[in-house]
């Protein structure tokens, strides 16, 4: 599924989708594993607003668009191949609830203000292995211009001692951890040109782990400034 580009959104119908001149970045992250740390990173940079999380919102709003194309899929399966006109008028309604959806949230949720370059949000909900991770990150995709992803990953062993994960089962946590990141990973693989795994200690120890990154989203990379930031945000124990 290819993303949306700034040319084809329809303005003002879908002013909110094209106000980001760089279009769109999602931090993906199971919490605690450095996201916090980007999200103050890039929203330092002028024309850059990163939101925080949503309480997986946008996941029920996928949710829904998922089972809408679904039905409609089923509907598509039983039409005649001479069908082509009803098929496209089928293909056609469930993009354009995707495009509305998107708008919606990004108008809503998002809120870019004028002159933000570059937009987005961090969540961390995407723990549960029962998560269609990969339906939602082809809906935004899909639908939200110029969408990169960046998968954020630390060791879990680490994790599981960090702040309210201490407060579960290691023997419990550490698996299910080490499996989300493992989706994530796939998930990566498969959109190498649109998304970044990220470890937490990596650019911790080095600044110039994180120019992927900078180039990932076309922003300046100043290894002396960043580390020296990250010095002062980025602790040991999160």
């Amino acid at each position: 599924m290819t993303s949306l580009s700034l040319e084809h959104i329809q303005a003002p119908r879908y002013a909110a989708l094209a106000r980001p001149t760089l279009g769109y970045v999602f931090l993906i992250s199971c919490g605690l594993t450095g996201d916090l740390v980007l999200q103050q990173l890039l929203n330092r940079l002028s024309g850059v607003c990163i939101r925080g999380e949503n309480d997986g919102l946008l996941t029920q709003l996928v949710e829904g668009w998922s089972a809408e194309a679904q039905s409609r899929q089923a509907r598509l399966a039983a039409l005649l191949p001479d069908q082509a006109k009803t098929l496209g008028q089928e293909l056609h309604a469930s993009d354009a609830l995707g495009r509305e959806l998107a708008e919606s949230f990004a108008a809503s949720v998002l809120a870019p203000p004028e002159g933000t370059r570059l937009c987005g949000f961090r969540e961390i909900r995407y723990l549960a292995p029962d998560l269609d991770l990969e339906s939602h990150i082809a809906f935004l995709q899909a639908f939200f211009p110029q969408a990169r992803f960046v998968f954020c990953l630390r060791d879990p062993e680490k994790t599981a001692r960090t702040g309210w994960w201490a407060n579960h089962r290691p023997e419990d946590l550490v698996p299910k951890l080490a499996a989300a990141q493992a989706r994530f990973a796939d998930c990566a693989r498969r959109r190498p040109d649109r998304s970044i795994l990220i470890d937490y200690d990596a650019y911790r120890a080095e600044a110039a782990a994180l120019r992927p990154l900078h180039d990932l989203l076309g922003l300046p990379f100043d290894a002396a400034e960043l580390g020296a930031w990250l010095a002062d945000h980025a602790p040991e124990d999160l």
